[in-house]
């Protein structure tokens, strides 16, 4: 749900942006029989968990879902990750598995909801709980790990991060990577 930061003042012309950029792909997506997952960012024209799930929810297309991610679960509105979970049900086609600490604890510029893309383990994130509210809905979407905060000039870092989350995925989540 990324748009110009500028138009957050003016999120009804976003949306309306959205929805008609929606209507021009959703034939797409049933021709070639694929599904398309929107995230709200922090920063973005949608920032806010519940304003993006009553927005897909609106749009009502079966191919066209709500990514849930979990690195931005402090920065998307008042309530825990679980009940952002409840809230959005089976509106979710895809998850991100991250960790992050509590924005108070991080160093970003104000206009920005302050978040990281950290290993599991690294950050405060109650995986425990969300996992447990995920399988209360019954997801079973897509998982990815966007890994933002490993980056470094070294590709190694990099590659070493991916390495401990397929671990990670594996060991202490139960997902089966293939």
């Amino acid at each position: 749900m990324t748009g110009n930061p500028n138009y957050r003042k003016e999120t009804d012309l976003s949306m309306r942006a959205f929805k008609r950029s929606i209507d021009a792909l959703a034939p797409v997506l049933d021709d070639a029989d694929i599904h398309a997952s929107f995230e709200p960012h922090p920063g973005d024209f949608l920032e806010n968990h519940k304003s993006a799930v009553d927005m897909i929810r609106d749009i009502g297309h079966p191919r066209v879902g709500y990514l849930f991610c979990m690195p931005h679960s402090f920065v998307m509105g008042t309530e825990t990750a679980p009940e952002m979970i409840a809230y959005a049900g089976e509106s979710i086609t895809h998850t991100h598995i991250a960790d992050t600490h509590r924005p108070c604890r991080i160093i970003a510029p104000p206009e920005v909801g302050a978040h990281e893309h950290l290993l599991p383990g690294w950050g405060e994130v109650d995986f425990p709980a969300i996992l447990d509210a995920l399988r209360k809905v019954a997801y079973d979407g897509f998982v990815s790990a966007p890994l933002f905060s490993h980056a470094d000039k070294d590709p190694q870092v990099a590659l070493n991060a991916a390495i401990e989350m397929k671990r990670y995925a594996s060991e202490m989540l139960g997902i089966s990577l293939t």
